[in-house]
C-alpha cells in the first residue's frame, strides 16, 4: 500500500511540474512573439497543455470530485479562444 502511495504522490507532481512548465511556456510566448529556433522545436503549448489535461482530468476527478465540473468548464472556455 505504501508503495502504491508513493506511486501516486510521484504521479501527481509530476502533473504540478508539467503543468508549471506549460505556463512558463505561455507566459514566455506572450512576452516574446519573436519565433526563434529554440521555441520552433518545442511543441506547441496547446499540444502539450492538451496531453497534460488528459492526464489530469482523471486525477482530478478522483481527489476534486467537487471542481470536477469548473476544471472542465475551463478546459472548454479555452477551446472557444481558438
Amino acid at each position: 500500500m505504501d508503495e502504491t502511495r508513493k506511486k501516486i504522490r510521484s504521479e501527481i507532481l509530476k502533473l504540478v511540474e508539467e503543468g508549471d512548465r506549460i505556463i512558463e511556456a505561455e507566459t514566455e510566448k506572450t512576452k516574446d512573439d519573436k519565433s526563434n529556433e529554440e521555441s520552433s522545436k518545442k511543441l506547441p503549448v496547446q499540444v502539450t497543455y492538451q496531453r497534460w489535461y488528459t492526464k489530469a482530468l482523471p486525477v482530478v476527478k478522483q481527489l476534486l470530485p467537487e471542481r470536477y465540473s469548473e476544471f472542465i468548464e475551463q478546459y472548454k472556455i479555452e477551446k472557444r479562444k481558438e
